[in-house]
């Protein structure tokens, strides 16, 4: 295993899925992220939102809100799984 910049980089066979070693943030899990956090709510919210707009609606511009703002959290989550730190830099 190999430190890069004070952060310790996991080699392939050493990545324990998302519960691998603390990145740069201290966060063991994306879940532990603040970023995440506010995403996940955002998208709550959204959802919540949309849910009262009208039913002409449902496949234009609710579809598009709801597939947009998914796709923060999500992006953080897969960036977190990832096999290197780049992505957290």
């Amino acid at each position: 295993m190999e430190e890069v910049g004070g952060v310790k980089e996991v080699g392939e066979g050493e990545a324990g899925d998302i519960n691998r070693e603390k990145n740069m943030t201290g966060a063991k899990k994306y879940r532990d992220l603040v970023a995440w956090q506010k995403a996940n709510e955002l998208a709550f919210r959204i959802y919540k939102l949309t849910d009262n707009f009208p039913a002409e609606y449902a496949y234009d511009i609710t579809n598009q809100l709801r597939r947009s703002v998914l796709s923060i959290p999500t992006n953080l989550a897969e960036g977190c799984a990832s096999l290197h730190t780049k992505e957290l830099l």
